[in-house]
């Protein structure tokens, strides 16, 4: 049986959002559901602008040459705008608004603006020349400065020169970092916290405490306790190095947050480095140090791992010795695990999974061995040879199914995950159960994100042809979506909770898709036929690159602009001093240069959006800067 990634499809289901929604499972029956399918019909767009996720029914595209929105299931137009092009579409990942950045000329000028997921207006294409997503607002560029503005087009904050801005939910940070000279790509050496605002723009004292982690405080803390723990990290190491060689060898510090805690990573840099780890709670206290840790995986906690040197048949080898389990959340310490029963010293995996840790050992060839289930004190429960995570929240271990429970799932067939991590949509995590029960029947169970049974289906199959492409179970527990194809044949079709085909439409049209939209106990279903645009297959290289000296330590990089992009990534290079940049016009003025420098220049254009990124090939110019 085959098996395409939804790349490959140009088929786009886009799935209204609910009145009533609630969460779908095998033990709930469904509602008494009326279903009405629409006439089929041809889009009244012209053309459509792909989406990778829910656009709660509104279809984009264009009508008479502007953007413009539609209805899926009546194909009545729902707005058309004046602006003439789409550059990015995104769905904030803190609520349900659904905002456009859309473009337009002006006397020749292309200007930016943003619409909503009803074609109104949030900000007019008049004044902004760039803008980009952010988390929770846009930044915006125009003739004299860089806003970070909200999705109203009020000023939160007017960058100055190296601002950045650090967005948690319920606040951000702006800081302004000082790196080495000529070497950009390093650490900064210092970073000025310029102020912590809410997302009315107002000043705050400080972190809010729904927002206080070891991450949002990085930044704050970077010139005090964080520049404080590498010092004390880096003389605590020192200290231990006995070779007088080494004790004036060079120590770098790295620090990464984890929960409530910093890790400190230092290295003695030498032909054969040596590492040791340090762990500090945010105010500065160190918890421990070791000589491995390892960061669990889908939880804020960490192990510390002590390694020491054993002769064992006239043969040098490295053995874990010690090994605490610490919650970096809490401070809470397990410090008798059991981490240390492994024949190999390396460094492994642990992962999270229910209250469980799982303990495994990367083969390098992209299986996992040396598998261990452990409780959450670290103690070893059992071995297993094989191990896959399924949605986050079931295990297969050794060809069985487990729940976060460790309760086994009675699944009979081939598990087929239709969401890989390169598909077009995002389909709640849900998978297919195929079983083949004669030689020209299978089975299909649907199954949602916790693998509970929602229906199932009966197919013929009898050359293995059957190439499932696209899954999504309904909102209001009505039943589930199915695209799969056979030969050049796509066949959409909808199943209801008792496995009955409410609806089914087979065509050899890949721009043929079905759209679906439910009220309480109504369910509709509408059918068009939409050709959408394509960027990904047509992404060119930059061309008619321009670049000039044209000012002391200026470079202006202009070229030709390309249609369709959301956007251009440049690279400056000059030996260890790499910097990046992206804008979304076609030049760019790089300032602070050296002079004298001959550097390089990379720039290539990209397609950027929620579940997608793509970009062209690099067009590199060499630069000598005479001024």
């Amino acid at each position: 049986m085959k098996k395409k990634s939804a790349l490959k499809v140009i088929a786009y289901i886009l799935v209204c959002a609910m009145i009533l929604p609630f969460t779908t499972n095998n033990t709930t029956k469904a509602a008494n559901t009326t279903w009405k399918i629409t006439n089929k019909y041809r889009s009244t767009l012209e053309k459509g602008y792909q989406t990778k996720f829910d656009t709660n029914g509104v279809i984009y595209g264009f009508y008479k040459g502007k953007v413009a929105l539609m209805n899926g299931i009546t194909g009545k137009l729902i707005k058309v705008t004046d602006f003439t092009n789409y550059n990015e579409i995104r769905k904030n990942k803190y609520n349900s608004n659904i905002d456009a950045i859309v473009t337009k000329k002006v006397n020749g000028k292309l200007y930016f603006g943003v619409i909503d997921k009803v074609g109104n207006t949030l900000i007019p294409g008049n004044k902004y020349t760039e803008i980009y997503y952010m988390d929770h607002g846009f930044r915006a560029v125009d003739g004299n400065n860089t806003y970070f503005i909200d999705r109203t087009g009020k000023i939160l904050y007017t960058y100055e020169m190296d601002d950045v801005i650090e967005e948690y939910e319920h606040c951000f940070v702006i800081y302004q970092p000082t790196y080495p000279e000529h070497r950009r790509n390093m650490k900064p050496i210092s970073a000025e916290c310029k102020g912590i605002f809410d997302y009315e723009g107002n000043e705050l004292p400080s972190i809010p405490d729904e927002d206080k982690t070891a991450t949002s405080l990085y930044w704050v803390q970077y010139n005090t306790i964080i520049h404080d723990i590498r010092q004390k990290s880096e003389s605590e190491m020192r200290e231990t190095i006995s070779d007088e060689k080494y004790k004036k060898t060079e120590i770098t510090t790295d620090v990464t947050p984890n929960g409530n805690c910093y890790i400190v990573h230092a290295t003695l840099q030498s032909d054969n480095p040596i590492n040791q780890y340090y762990l500090y709670k945010m105010n500065g206290e160190k918890i421990g140090n070791a000589d491995q840790i390892i960061e669990v995986i889908d939880k804020d906690a960490v192990v510390l791992r002590t390694i020491k040197s054993e002769v064992k048949n006239k043969v040098n080898e490295k053995i874990v010795t010690n090994a605490m389990l610490i919650d970096t959340d809490t401070y809470q310490e397990q410090s008798d695990t059991e981490f240390t029963n492994y024949d190999e010293y390396e460094l492994g995996d642990i992962r999270s999974f229910g209250k469980y840790l799982i303990f495994y050992y990367d083969g390098g060839d992209g299986t996992n061995n040396n598998i261990g289930l452990y409780d959450a004190k670290g103690k070893l429960i059992k071995k297993y040879n094989s191990m896959n995570v399924i949605n986050n929240c079931c295990l297969e271990l050794d060809n069985n199914i487990y729940n976060s429970n460790m309760e086994p799932l009675n699944l009979k067939g081939y598990l087929l995950n239709v969401n890989d991590a390169d598909s077009e949509f995002s389909f709640e995590h849900a998978d297919l159960l195929y079983n083949r029960i004669s030689e020209s029947k299978v089975q299909v169970s649907f199954l949602d994100d916790s693998l509970k049974i929602i229906t199932k289906k009966t197919f013929k199959d009898k050359s293995n042809t059957l190439d499932f492409l696209d899954y999504k179970i309904l909102k209001n527990n009505t039943g589930v979506y199915l695209r799969y194809q056979v030969g050049k044949v796509y066949t959409d079709i909808v199943i209801d909770r008792t496995g009955k085909t409410v609806y089914s439409y087979s065509h050899n049209d890949p721009n043929i898709n079905l759209y679906f939209q439910s009220s309480g106990t109504k369910n509709y279903i509408g059918c068009s036929k939409i050709k959408y645009i394509s960027n990904i297959d047509t992404l060119q290289k930059v061309k008619h690159l321009s670049i000039k000296n044209t000012g002391e330590g200026e470079l202006t990089v202009k070229w030709n602009a390309i249609d369709g992009v959301t956007g251009y990534e440049l690279q400056y290079v000059n030996g260890d001093d790499v910097r990046r940049y992206s804008t979304k016009s076609n030049s760019i003025i790089l300032k602070g240069l050296e002079k004298g420098a001959e550097c390089q220049i990379g720039i290539y254009a990209l397609i950027e959006g929620d579940g997608i990124y793509d970009w062209g090939s690099s067009t590199y110019r060499d630069v000598t800067i005479t001024k």
